[in-house]
């Protein structure tokens, strides 16, 4: 069973060959588990990236966004009651719910359980503003990830955070307990650019995640919502089809009027000496 998480000794230095295996095993699950899942979501699915039929026969692309509909559904059974702060302290709840306002506790953890349902798995991570105040933000497992120690606890002992600048150039952070190392990931490697203290306690991100195998809430039926779109866009170029088939007359000299009656009342009665004398169909 392939849990999809990353493990490294604890007291090894990570070093930047490490760093850029752990990323580029990223990549490998994002091109072909992570992506896949939010194109489902967004409606993207494979019907849409076929190859074009020829220009006389049907094409229709039907897709039902089944994705869609169980993740918001899921999603709406986990949040359907807003989070509550409850303390034996009025002023300390008040301050609690204040900071929650004030950073967007609420539609972060939205946005981390949409991402979870949706990939399996997705983070929150603190991280302090220009102004120095603490602020948390929801990241998904396209641009982030974990790495834990290889306890049996399995402990959190780095937050890699990457992004892309204006130029399409890819940058990054790597958190460990004291502190954010900063690096940019070129064609040759991984290059450290930084590093500051963070001063938070630990890593400064947890994961959110479905379960052990960190499955999306709809991964394990992607491939039966392919093959209803599939059927369903099948069966609608089968009507177009038949609607657009030809009619062959053989053995009568048919009229322009007599073929709109015949067009309009579905009825056809041409004198011969027996049927295949006078109609057949392709």
């Amino acid at each position: 069973m392939e849990k999809k998480i990353f493990r490294f000794p604890r007291g090894r230095e990570l070093t930047s060959e490490d760093l850029a295996k752990f990323i580029r095993k990223n990549d490998e699950y994002v091109a072909r588990k992570y992506r896949p899942l939010r194109d489902a979501y967004e409606n993207k699915y494979k019907i849409f990236r076929q190859p074009k039929k020829p220009a006389w026969k049907p094409d229709h692309r039907l897709a039902v966004n089944f994705a869609s509909y169980i993740t918001d559904t899921f999603s709406g059974y986990v949040q359907g009651i807003p989070q509550q702060v409850i303390s034996d302290d009025s002023g300390t709840a008040e301050r609690v719910t204040d900071y929650n306002d004030q950073v967007g506790m609420i539609e972060q953890l939205a946005a981390a359980v949409d991402s979870m349902l949706i990939y399996g798995r997705s983070y929150i991570m603190a991280y302090e503003n220009e102004y120095g105040n603490i602020e948390i933000a929801c990241t998904d497992p396209e641009e982030s990830f974990l790495i834990f120690d290889d306890g049996i606890r399995q402990r959190p002992l780095y937050f890699v955070r990457t992004y892309y600048d204006i130029d399409r150039k890819r940058h990054g952070s790597v958190s460990d307990g004291e502190g954010n190392i900063r690096y940019f990931d070129w064609a040759g490697g991984i290059t450290f650019t930084g590093e500051e203290r963070h001063g938070f306690d630990g890593v400064p991100a947890v994961e959110l995640s479905t379960g052990i195998v960190r499955k999306g809430i709809f991964e394990g039926v992607l491939n039966l919502i392919d093959d209803f779109n599939q059927t369903l866009s099948n069966k609608s170029n089968d009507i177009d089809a038949f609607s657009d088939c030809y009619l062959k007359i053989l053995g009568a000299d048919v009229d322009e009027k007599n073929l709109r009656w015949i067009r309009n009342n579905r009825v056809i009665n041409l004198k011969g000496r027996n049927a295949s004398d006078v109609v057949g169909t392709f």
